[in-house]
C-alpha cells in the first residue's frame, strides 16, 4: 500500500542527526491518491471521518499551537489548522522530502499557513517543553 524507504544508521546502530529509526513513507501525490482511493472505495469516507474525530478529541481551541510529528502529506495538519484558525499556529514535521513537498504544495493551493519542515522526531527544531500538541501516526 505504501512506498517505504529505510533510513541508514551508523555502524554503532545509532541514527545520525538527519536520520530516524524505522520506516519512512514516501511518494507524495501517489500517497494521497492511494489514500483517497482506499478511503473512497474501501472505507467509504471513514478515514476522513477518523481525521476529523482525531482533531475533535484533541479539543483544540482557536489560537493554540500544534505540532504534527510524522505529518506525511499534511492532511491532518490542514484539518487542525481549520480548528485553531488564523490566530493559531500549526507546524508539520516529516523525514520524507517527497511528503513535505506535497504537504507544502497542498497548503499553498489552499492558502493554509502551515510550517512544514523536513525533520526527524529524534531531533525536532522546536524547544523542549513548548506548548504544542503532537499527533503521532
Amino acid at each position: 500500500m505504501h512506498s517505504f524507504a529505510r533510513h541508514r544508521h551508523s555502524e554503532a546502530g545509532e541514527a545520525s542527526a538527519k536520520e530516524t529509526k524505522g520506516l519512512i513513507g514516501s511518494g507524495g501525490w501517489r500517497y494521497d491518491l492511494m489514500g483517497w482511493f482506499i478511503d473512497t472505495f474501501l472505507f467509504r469516507g471513514q478515514l476522513r471521518q477518523l481525521r476529523q474525530r482525531t482533531a475533535t478529541l484533541a479539543r483544540m481551541q482557536p489560537g493554540e499551537q500544534v505540532l504534527d510529528v510524522g505529518c506525511g502529506t499534511g492532511t491532518l495538519a490542514m484539518e487542525v489548522q481549520s480548528r485553531v484558525g488564523r490566530a493559531g499556529r500549526v507546524a508539520g514535521v516529516d523525514p520524507s522530502p517527497q511528503q513535505i513537498a506535497r504537504a507544502r504544495s497542498k497548503a499553498a493551493r489552499r492558502n493554509v499557513p502551515i510550517d512544514f519542515q523536513i525533520g526527524v522526531i529524534e531531533q525536532l527544531a522546536f524547544p523542549d517543553q513548548t506548548s504544542m500538541w503532537c499527533s503521532l501516526p
